[in-house]
């Protein structure tokens, strides 16, 4: 690096151009700035330092601590906060540095009451967001709270524990997304490079799951609807078929549970 600079300080002495593009200087600043970290690094006898460049190409990519444990400890790449409402994703934040989800969690039930006109009644969530600025803020806004309350645990009884941990189990569904985007659409080796289109990339990813559960939602009910109704309509038309009758009742307490469905219903003609 200094034999480097050495050679562009003597050809600005004798006032020749160096005729690099953009990039190439781009590419010269990067290293300088990566050079610079690691003496400072190597002479202060230490590991660490702010905006840490580990990539020449992607010089805006940091080291982020999982704090799981592994061999995946770290990762490279933006941190995600992402919020599940029915079955819906909607990506909140999204940086290249590494932060504390339990900063934003006022802002994405904020911005769920812009988009839908009104708070939610229930957050689910993990311990790391339970803070107590943000227990203060859910009790201000009236909304109830999944985590573990504060102060001398209450006895329960079983059927409020089997409750309150069935209820507290719906938060997995958000880790249900982060495995469907890694698994099948490419989450975990995104291909751009550059910051815009890296942000644009993982929108994209999302949106194809929410327009997969919005498509499948609305096909099941369509199918089950049809299916319900030509269930009913053999029962009708077929008098001396009394299993048929039977058979439509059950199958329609299966498929569709919240339309109530009677044999008696299935008069014969």
């Amino acid at each position: 690096m200094k034999t480097l600079n050495k050679m562009l300080d003597l050809l600005e002495t004798k006032k020749y151009n160096v005729c690099w593009t953009h990039r190439e200087w781009r590419t010269l600043w990067i290293i300088q700035e990566l050079y610079r970290q690691q003496e400072e690094m190597f002479r202060d006898r230490r590991r660490r330092i702010d905006d840490r460049i580990i990539s020449i190409h992607q010089p805006h990519a940091r080291p982020i601590k999982r704090g799981k444990g592994g061999g995946k400890d770290t990762e490279f790449g933006p941190k995600i906060n992402v919020s599940v409402t029915e079955g819906i994703a909607r990506v909140d934040q999204i940086d290249f540095n590494a932060f504390n989800e339990a900063n934003y969690l006022e802002d994405q039930i904020e911005g769920y009451k812009t988009l839908h006109g009104y708070y939610p009644a229930l957050v689910l969530a993990d311990q790391i967001y339970w803070t107590r600025s943000n227990r203060n803020y859910l009790k201000d806004k009236d909304i109830q709270m999944g985590g573990v309350p504060l102060g001398p645990s209450k006895e329960l009884t079983k059927y409020e524990k089997y409750k309150a941990r069935k209820r507290n189990n719906k938060r997995s569904e958000v880790e249900g997304k982060f495995g469907q985007a890694k698994s099948k659409y490419g989450l975990e080796d995104l291909f751009n490079r550059l910051p815009v289109t890296i942000m644009a990339e993982i929108n994209l990813i999302f949106l194809a799951l929410n327009l997969i559960r919005v498509n499948k939602t609305l096909f099941d009910f369509i199918f089950n609807f049809f299916f319900v109704c030509r269930s009913l309509l053999v029962g009708y038309l077929h008098p001396e078929g009394e299993i048929r009758k039977e058979i439509a009742w059950r199958i329609g307490e299966r498929m569709m549970p919240n339309l109530a469905i009677n044999p008696a219903m299935c008069r014969t003609f």
